[in-house]
């Protein structure tokens, strides 16, 4: 993908929007969103993707695969920011109609698109996967969309690298039509009302957390996220969906941290002493090193090899509990400040 940098003002001003962003750290979805949060004047522009600590599952198509946040993505953003996501479809009309209906409409809008059929995507011929990216502009006259994605990520047929790039209606509209799941043809933008007052308390999504992550059940789904995969660990599609899995999820604690980082930085009192530095040690490193022993075993299974079971009990023994005794300290520090304003 051509990167434009300084090419032209909305070129510019992507930039400037990307380097606000957590990017390294957001999936290909979320990290565009982001993108829009902080072109809408958002100066906190990572509590709407770090703020929940959760793992829960969903089943589909034979396939498990985890969730790391309790409410849809517009409820968050609507919560800590006061945004409302719009969501639209193009139902039969072409993505220049849709967008030219809209006469106050701010660029730019988010897109849902199989990455199979991205030109500028390394997954572009290679393997079809949800994606998201945005339209920044529609020059008039044209045939050709200037987009833009920030996702950034290594994948086997090389980097995924942030940028601007102009391509032609023709192919985006091909890329959104084609996607195999419910997001086919949706687009997402944010209206220009005023902004709705934010519902977001701090200390209450603290205390949310805590509850929901020392609970029994939050163990328990981790355990059976693990032991489903475990039972599957021959089967190298089952060990592929583990590995993607285990990277979202390392990278959405590795996000949550950061949050709770500047959290502490301002109200040090609202966590237990040593409580950063411990979920650092106990949940960030040892999620990290999970996915990435788990991507080596699925190699060993793609040459024909038997999977170490050593990951899954990573996940279903050691990482439950970690996880459960951190939150049980932070539920029980808690209970003191439930009545404190910040």
């Amino acid at each position: 993908m051509t990167t434009e940098k300084a090419a032209t003002p909305d070129v510019e001003q992507f930039w400037a929007e990307f380097s606000k962003i957590d990017a390294k750290l957001l999936d290909c979805v979320d990290v565009n969103l982001a993108v829009i949060i902080a072109r809408r004047g958002v100066s906190d522009v990572r509590t709407p993707f770090a703020a929940e600590w959760h793992f829960d599952i969903l089943e589909c198509d034979g396939l498990i695969t985890p969730t790391t946040s309790r409410r849809p993505i517009a409820e968050r953003v609507r919560r800590t920011t006061g945004l409302r996501m719009v969501r639209d479809h193009l139902a039969g009309r072409t993505l220049t109609e849709v967008l030219n209906g809209f006469s106050t409409l701010k660029f730019p809008v988010l897109c849902y698109a199989d990455a199979f059929y991205l030109p500028w995507s390394p997954y572009a011929g290679n393997e079809h996967v949800e994606h998201s990216f945005l339209v920044a502009g529609v020059p008039s006259g044209s045939r050709e969309f200037r987009v833009a994605d920030a996702y950034s990520n290594l994948t086997e047929w090389g980097l995924a690298t942030p940028a601007v790039q102009v391509v032609s209606v023709a192919s985006v509209e091909r890329a959104m039509m084609f996607l195999s799941t419910s997001m086919a043809g949706t687009i997402y933008y944010f209206d220009d009302q005023k902004q709705e007052d934010m519902t977001f308390d701090l200390i209450e999504q603290l205390v949310e957390n805590a509850h929901a992550v020392s609970a029994l059940p939050h163990q328990e789904k981790m355990r059976r996220y693990s032991n489903f995969h475990q039972e599957r660990s021959h089967d190298l599609v089952h060990m592929r969906s583990f590995v993607l899995g285990t990277w979202l999820a390392a990278r959405s604690r590795k996000l949550h941290h950061l949050w709770l980082s500047d959290i502490n930085k301002i109200f040090p009192y609202l966590m237990p002493t040593g409580f950063i530095d411990q979920f650092h040690t106990d949940v960030v490193e040892v999620w990290d090193t999970l996915q990435e022993n788990a991507y080596i075993q699925s190699r060993r299974v793609a040459r024909g090899r038997s999977a170490s079971t050593g990951i899954f009990e990573t996940l279903g023994m050691t990482l439950a509990a970690n996880e459960a005794r951190l939150a049980a300290a932070l539920d029980t520090h808690l209970v003191r400040f439930t009545n404190v304003d910040t």
